[in-house]
């Protein structure tokens, strides 16, 4: 019996031991070239859902730009009761072409923002915990209804803020606005509320992934919202 013993751990002794099997690429860890490559990728997956909603908006562009007009047609509406000349003009002879391309790009980003805010959370993604992974997906999911929001809220004041502007204008003098010029503030607002909006939800991912604490905010929250409303 002690002769089989001994034998039998002969063998076992000779026998290969199984080695546990090691990840290929464990979570998170990805070389330089393999960050520039996945950025490649993402960016250019981006690049062609912006074309993309740039193509709906082009067929669609008549009836975009009557409502980026509308809430200057309102107020154009109250200062021809009250005597007044606004109107929109455009100057060169490339502008309208100038004016169709911005309107379309822009348009096209808005309409795809749901693919580019995903895309931009993969490419963050492999380097999350899986905590920090879990809030991501709050943020992926809601930052694009709360930009919409914004971009929403400032549609609606776009009238209000158009007549408080404008009616600084001296008596006699007409208002001839250039259209790029009225589209540039228009975006610029939208970009800035849609923006507000999602500031928030920015500071309360921070929070979850442990990069700003609770005790931090609430010392601070003052001057957050002062920034915010800024």
């Amino acid at each position: 019996a002690k002769a089989c013993a001994v034998s039998a751990g002969e063998k076992g002794a000779s026998l290969p031991r199984r080695r546990r099997r090691q990840p290929s690429n464990p979570p998170g860890e990805m070389s330089l070239l393999e960050h520039f490559k996945e950025f490649q990728r993402r960016l250019f997956r981006s690049v062609l859902a912006v074309c993309a909603g740039a193509l709906v908006a082009w067929r669609l562009y008549n009836q975009i730009f009557h409502l980026i007009e509308a809430p200057f047609n309102a107020v154009v509406e109250q200062a021809r009761a009250e005597g007044k000349t606004i109107t929109l003009a455009i100057n060169g002879v490339t502008d309208a072409v100038s004016l169709q391309l911005e309107v379309v790009l822009v348009s096209g980003a808005l309409i795809s923002s749901p693919i580019w805010l995903y895309q931009l959370w993969r490419f963050l993604a492999p380097g999350l915990t899986g905590k920090e992974r879990r809030w991501s997906y709050v943020f992926a999911f809601g930052a694009t209804p709360l930009f919409l929001l914004g971009v929403f809220i400032a549609y609606k004041a776009m009238p209000a803020l158009l007549k408080l502007f404008l009616g600084f204008t001296p008596e006699n003098v007409a208002n001839i606005i250039n259209v790029s010029d009225y589209l540039s503030f228009t975006l610029q607002l939208m970009l800035f509320f849609g923006i507000g909006a999602i500031i928030p939800l920015i500071f309360v991912m921070l929070n979850f992934a442990g990069l700003l604490t609770g005790k931090a905010l609430l010392r601070q929250w003052r001057w957050l919202v002062i920034g915010i409303l800024t």
